[in-house]
């Protein structure tokens, strides 16, 4: 198994920036003794690989790992007794696609008004709400939202203020029945919830964007809550938030339109392929710090050439080499490695 400096090391060279570099160069944190005195002393080498991710809230492994816990935090810190499970829907009669449904509720922010309105108007007394997004086979969207209010079924909402102040589509409002439906949600109960991979895997239709929307230009939120609550679950002390301001030159390049190549490089076709496109290599031991490689192979297929890497949860692919190894292993990869990190010793310096 890994040590802990190993592990601590290879994290540190995990949270570096990468810096692109036409030839790859590899780089000796001791410059007191040389490479060949490196590789005589018979050091072993810790390393560790990971794909490159894209940080997609659409993508179906990155949603699981980064937005699922964000989702569920918000959810653990609800009262399950006083929460209402509502499913918003669009009525296809008045949208001619799923695209045009979808640009009509965001434009008129057909969620956070329904929840103002059962507020102001109503004098509903909400707690806090979130929602998430689901698509159907022919494009058209679903929302899910759970709305914290009262305890017991005197807390229900009612189907008709719901569908007065949605006005888009039917509506469907259940409460959650015992706390073990409310684990099966969160993902506490056995850690297999309503966001757990394996379920998100099954319901391609639902959790994948549709095909209208993977050309499309803009951000589309997979998820959204109360933004007091948000800020409570951030330590963030709304009273104490000051505007920013930005200087004029930042702020015309905000504002511009962005050019038609960084359209074609943002859209979410291109964003999901480039998900576990390449594998990040950090090198790390004892007597020497290596710089992180971007090595140009798929993940998946960097698994299947390396059966003796073992999966380190919270780290990556783990295995130990001695230097004729990590020769023989630098050798394999020489044409596919892209950039580094850090650039001050040429990579022939150390491929024998």
């Amino acid at each position: 198994m890994y040590s802990e400096a190993a592990s601590s090391s290879i994290r540190n060279l995990k949270n570096k920036k990468k810096v692109g570099v036409e030839s790859p160069n590899l780089d000796f944190s001791s410059p007191q003794s040389s490479v060949e005195e490196k590789k005589s002393e018979g050091h072993i080498i810790d390393v560790v690989c990971f794909k490159k991710a894209c940080h997609c809230s659409w993508c179906a492994s990155c949603f699981v790992k980064r937005t699922v816990p964000k989702i569920t935090k918000i959810m653990e810190n609800m009262n399950w007794r006083a929460v209402r499970f509502i499913t918003l829907t669009i009525d296809r009669e008045k949208f001619e696609n799923g695209q045009e449904a979808y640009e009509t509720v965001k434009e008129l922010k057909g969620i956070a008004t329904m929840i103002k309105n059962l507020i102001r108007v109503q004098k509903l007394e909400i707690k806090n709400w979130l929602w998430w997004i689901e698509w159907h086979q022919d494009g058209y969207p679903h929302w899910h939202l759970l709305v914290e209010t009262k305890e017991g079924r005197n807390g229900m909402i009612g189907g008709d203020l719901l569908r007065q102040y949605w006005g888009f589509g039917a509506v469907n409002e259940s409460f959650i029945h015992n706390q073990g439906h409310w684990w099966s949600m969160t993902g506490y109960y056995n850690k297999h919830g309503y966001f757990d991979k394996n379920k998100t895997a099954d319901k391609d239709s639902q959790s994948n964007l549709p095909e209208w929307a993977l050309e499309y230009p803009k951000s589309i939120r997979r998820f959204g809550a109360m933004r007091q609550k948000k800020a409570e679950l951030y330590g963030l002390d709304m009273s104490e938030m000051v505007e920013i301001k930005y200087s004029e030159k930042v702020r015309e390049r905000i504002e511009s339109e962005p050019c038609e190549e960084c359209k074609q490089r943002s859209v979410y076709d291109v964003i999901l392929r480039r998900c576990g496109s390449e594998v990040l290599v950090a090198v790390s031991c004892e007597c020497v710090g290596l710089p992180m490689l971007r090595i140009k192979v798929p993940y998946d297929q960097f698994k299947k050439d390396n059966p003796d890497f073992e999966y380190v949860k919270g780290l990556g692919m783990y295995s130990r080499f001695n230097w004729d190894n990590l020769n023989k292993f630098l050798q394999f990869y020489r044409n596919d490695i892209r950039s580094i990190i850090i650039d001050d010793t040429e990579i022939d310096d150390f491929i024998e």
